[in-house]
């Protein structure tokens, strides 16, 4: 289809939209109401990672499925508000245990200037998936046991972490280079109960890692610098520059990167990166403490959003906290469109995608779609 030869140029306009972000746009931003849902064949019990490409408008939802072996990556038309299709089904783990240490797929991310996504698995793999072919061309094996799961690319470097977050012994980092395909070097965290969901800062050329354990930290890695196996257990070594420790947050899952390097933890804390102080803390709008899982910086409004619990939005403008009130309650997931600023909640509870526009393209009387 012609829609995949825009997938090149999306992390340039993404970019781009990051930049300017504090802008005026030229279309609606919040507050928001529910404007429809989209329906998803089989229905929505167990997913994870949801990312967009702006410059396609498609968007990727990792989607365990019901069952064993029903894992896909699902695709979305995030112009028009309908599913697309699946990709490798059968092919992934789907939900595979009550504990979902190896469930599939997991994290998900276009690599734009190859043409591909690469799709974690429960079986510690990593499945590329040419998008002009929708098809799986080639398995990365990243040595563990259990789930591959999310990631983050450096496309200066062409290089890609993920985390094996639930192993049965020792969780670990893996920074693959994209080119060839091989792993480049892994980290070891022996006390780390948990690495959640890194993000990419091309101004430090930095990753930052949320490590989850006895205290919640930030790592500072230096993608090329991980090189062969190598452990760490207190200070930094192995590709890590520094450690930010953040005491005030009981465990970092979601993180958001903001302009200006400014780093939204899904606790509701802002650090000043890569440095790591703290700029500011968010509460709800009744005081108390703002928690979520992925959680989604859009930059056509300059808002943050968080999933269930509270699906709380930030609006870094007006410097208000308010929550998107779903019909039905969401999951540990959203996504945002910058294009439109439609916000997308998979809720386990429709089986579907709850959708989210502006009021003020949303007047009152309009009828929510169903797609």
């Amino acid at each position: 289809m012609k829609r995949e030869k825009s997938f090149i140029f999306s992390l340039c306009v993404i970019a781009g939209i990051v930049l300017f972000a504090g802008a005026p746009a030229t279309f609606a931003a919040g507050p928001y109401t529910q404007i429809g849902t989209i329906a998803v064949p089989g229905g929505l019990t167990q997913f994870d990672i949801f990312w967009v490409d702006p410059a396609s408008d498609l968007a990727y939802l990792a989607d365990d499925g019901s069952s064993k072996g029903a894992g896909a990556v699902d695709v979305f038309d995030v112009h028009s508000d309908k599913f697309l299709y699946k990709i490798g089904l059968g092919t992934f783990a789907g939900l595979f245990d009550a504990t979902h240490c190896c469930n599939g797929p997991t994290g998900v991310w276009p690599v734009t200037q190859q043409g591909v996504l690469w799709a974690g698995n429960g079986n510690s793999t990593i499945n590329v998936i040419n998008l002009q072919r929708n098809e799986i061309t080639q398995i990365i094996n990243t040595g563990g046991k259990n789930r591959a799961d999310e990631m983050a690319y450096d496309p200066k470097d062409h290089l890609m972490i993920i985390g094996n977050s639930s192993e049965p012994t020792v969780n670990f980092l893996t920074v693959l280079n994209t080119d060839t395909n091989l792993i480049q070097g892994t980290i070891n965290y022996p006390n780390s109960t948990g690495l959640e969901q890194p993000v990419w800062d091309s101004l430090a050329e930095r990753f930052y890692v949320p490590i989850d354990g006895t205290t919640s930290e930030v790592d500072v890695i230096d993608p090329t610098q991980v090189k062969g196996s190598c452990t760490i257990s207190t200070g930094p070594n192995c590709g890590v520059t520094s450690q930010v420790f953040v005491p005030s947050c009981a465990s970092i899952s979601g993180m958001a990167l903001l302009p200006n390097e400014q780093l939204m933890l899904s606790c509701g804390t802002i650090l000043k990166m890569p440095a790591g102080s703290i700029v500011q803390t968010y509460q709800t709008s009744s005081g108390g403490a703002i928690s979520g899982d992925q959680i989604y910086y859009n930059p056509g409004d300059n808002s943050v959003y968080w999933p269930s619990p509270g699906n709380f939005v930030v609006d870094l403008t007006t410097q208000k906290v308010s929550t998107l009130n779903p019909s039905k309650p969401g999951s540990h997931v959203i996504m945002a469109n910058p294009n439109n600023n439609h916000i997308y909640l998979p809720s386990p509870a429709c089986g579907c995608i709850e959708v989210f526009g502006p009021v003020s393209d949303y007047p009152s009387g309009f009828t929510p779609f169903v797609h």
